[in-house]
């Protein structure tokens, strides 16, 4: 970032815009930092969200965002924030459900983008259980026919759901 630009937001006490450089950057140290000067507000709050998802505090983000939320629960952009954390901590389906209700404002710029982050993550979700169950329905016929072939194309995608179940079936059996 040039530093003319920067000395020119500085002058004009523009912390808001100085942070957006840096996080343009990746330099969220100094996005933070320059946050930090501005006025407490649920916007700001949500700022600082973002950042901390970027920085992987997924904690913090979320205290942030139930602090902004609290207080303008009409912030779009701290909801759909939230949805970015929960995308983040692997809680697909709440993060899916957030970009619905973000999707439902109609705001232009945001419902669309959000409605099909919302389906791309409950299908990626839903083709996950599909998988799961397959895996374990493949490996619990070993029950009723031990001469079943193990399931191994399910045993490669999910290799952790077949061998858990491998051994159920292992100690069901009534002989070797």
């Amino acid at each position: 970032m040039p530093l003319g630009p920067l000395a020119r937001m500085e002058a004009q006490q523009d912390w808001g815009g100085i942070a957006a450089a840096y996080a343009l950057e990746g330099e969220w140290s100094q996005a933070a930092s320059f946050l930090q000067r501005t006025p407490g507000s649920p916007e700001r709050d949500s700022d600082l969200a973002a950042v901390a998802l970027a920085r992987g505090d997924h904690e913090r983000a979320l205290r942030l965002l139930d602090g902004a939320l609290a207080a303008k629960p009409d912030l779009t952009q701290a909801l759909w924030n939230r949805a970015l954390v929960f995308r983040e901590m692997g809680l697909t389906l709440r993060a899916s459900a957030l970009f619905e209700e973000v999707a439902k404002r109609n705001e232009q710029g945001w419902g669309r983008e959000a409605h099909a982050q919302a389906l791309a993550l409950r299908e990626a979700t839903l083709e996950r259980q599909r998988q799961w169950k397959g895996a374990r329905d493949a490996t619990l016929a070993l029950m009723e026919d031990p001469k079943a072939p193990l399931p191994m194309d399910a045993a490669r995608q999910m290799p952790g759901t077949v061998r858990g179940i491998f051994y159920d079936v292992v100690r069901a059996a009534a002989s070797k």
